[in-house]
């Protein structure tokens, strides 16, 4: 049918876009280009991949004759990841849809820093280091492994990307998350308007750790199963802990809907660790 709009997908940096827009603009149907966030099934986000997906679309999209640009911020597996981590491919979006010269990474942060976050210290900063910390660690498409342990521990106990996972490795990432949050924490010290946003922030940090310690637990003892009850009652504790944040801060921005199915997801892990493994699908 020629009375409609197609929308053009797709999440990873190098998707096709400039393949797939030329078949619709030969098909001679109206359509968008949709990039995407990076931040869904990832905890504190993908924000190099978001930067080069949105160029990617943004570019070949206005290259074909793209009627419009529609910037997908997905719920993949519940929705664990606040606000916050979204702004970068938003603004990003936004600046490219009126100027397509573009615009740098070090000028997009500022901006996001003065317009959203209202502030002159570097927030934006910290998030977008946060969002590219996954470099570290062996490509997952559409997220992180420290996402996908989490959630799927008993599948990615089996994935081949575990083995290529060293202890070093998630130790220096632990590290690095506990020196992101200590800044975190000085940064709304000194500017008292921040801690909603922080807070947030600090609560991705948290949920990106306990997925490291899973990935060190399938490292370890190759199950859920298997981790000894001492370690698995500290990290259930510390996991009890985040998720009593996470709710407190969903129902203080956000509407009700969605909160108990996104905690259903956040909780799989219990259930894998008794023995039920359904729910395998988003």
């Amino acid at each position: 049918p020629k009375d409609m709009i197609a929308m053009v997908w797709g999440y990873e940096a190098n998707h096709p876009f400039d393949e797939k827009c030329t078949l619709y603009s030969e098909s001679g149907l109206s359509f968008y280009v949709c990039p995407g966030t990076s931040t869904w099934n990832t905890f504190i986000g993908r924000a190099d991949n978001a930067i080069e997906n949105i160029k990617n679309a943004v570019y070949n999209g206005y290259k074909h004759g793209a009627i419009g640009v529609l910037t997908t911020d997905w719920g993949d597996n519940g929705h664990p990841q606040h606000l916050p981590f979204s702004w970068i491919g938003f603004s990003l979006s936004a600046a490219l849809s009126w100027n397509l010269a573009g615009i740098g990474t070090e000028e997009l942060l500022n901006s996001i820093n003065l317009h959203i976050f209202e502030t002159e210290k570097p927030l934006a900063d910290v998030i977008y280091k946060l969002g590219r910390l996954h470099n570290a660690l062996p490509y997952t498409p559409n997220g992180t492994p420290y996402f996908y342990a989490f959630i799927f521990p008993d599948r990615f106990s089996q994935n081949e990307k575990l083995r290529e996972i060293n202890e070093e490795t998630l130790d220096k990432l632990k590290d690095k998350l506990k020196e992101i949050k200590e800044d975190l924490c000085s940064l709304s010290l000194e500017d008292k308007h921040l801690e909603n946003i922080v807070e947030q922030v600090v609560n991705n940090i948290e949920f990106a750790k306990l997925g490291m310690q899973v990935l060190s637990f399938l490292k370890t003892y190759g199950s859920i199963e298997s981790v000894p009850d001492n370690e698995w009652n500290k990290f259930d504790t510390d996991l009890e802990r985040v998720l009593e944040d996470y709710r407190r801060i969903w129902l203080k921005w956000n509407r009700p809907g969605g909160l108990e199915q996104s905690i259903f997801k956040l909780t799989r892990i219990r259930r894998v660790r008794n023995g039920d493994r359904r729910g395998l699908i988003f």
